[in-house]
């Protein structure tokens, strides 16, 4: 009987509680879009601006990620990150977790620069590679990455500069040889 409650406590010691967890979306704020696809830059540029004056702070760089279904419709917008003045990291883990749980086909990443000086910056040009190659391994098209002055309608493209699809196909070349 004494090798029995051994037993019995041997075994109970190895029994681990761990937690379950469910991931849910939870759609914080209502902004409105227009139902037609976002066919250019243009348009891409004026859904990031809006999101920023709507769910950032504006004079700070806040990194957005709109995602777009496979038609290219508006079916959410995400504020990944909000910044310094002159800078906004956002990890790939940060700005997939989203587009992963709303189930979207592509994205439009995208942020502003507070200067109002919409050019690549180095550090600009590292995470948007870093998430170009993330996507390619996890299936989403990336449209572009955009950067905006909130306060005009200027913006810069990387895709405009073939930036991004030169990217992407480095970024095909990498995962190949993996």
């Amino acid at each position: 009987m004494n090798q029995m409650k051994l037993f019995e406590e041997k075994e109970r010691a190895y029994v681990y509680k761990k937690y379950a967890y469910r991931l849910r979306v939870v759609r914080d704020k209502r902004i409105k879009f227009r139902k037609e696809p976002v066919s250019n830059q243009v348009e891409g540029a004026g859904f990031i601006r809006e999101a920023i004056k709507k769910l950032g702070q504006t004079d700070r760089e806040n990194m957005v990620v709109v995602m777009l279904n496979t038609k290219n419709h508006v079916i959410g917008i995400n504020l990944v990150s909000i910044g310094c003045l002159n800078a906004s990291y956002a990890s790939p883990r940060d700005v997939f977790k989203a587009a992963i749980n709303s189930n979207c086909a592509a994205l439009i990443l995208g942020h502003n620069h507070p200067s109002g000086v919409c050019q690549a910056s180095t550090e600009d040009m590292m995470i948007t590679k870093n998430l170009v190659v993330s996507a390619e391994i996890l299936g989403f098209t990336i449209h572009d990455h955009i950067i905006v002055d909130t306060e005009s309608d200027n913006f810069y493209s990387f895709s405009n500069d073939g930036i991004l699809d030169r990217m992407k196909t480095a970024a095909k070349e990498i995962i190949s040889r993996i």
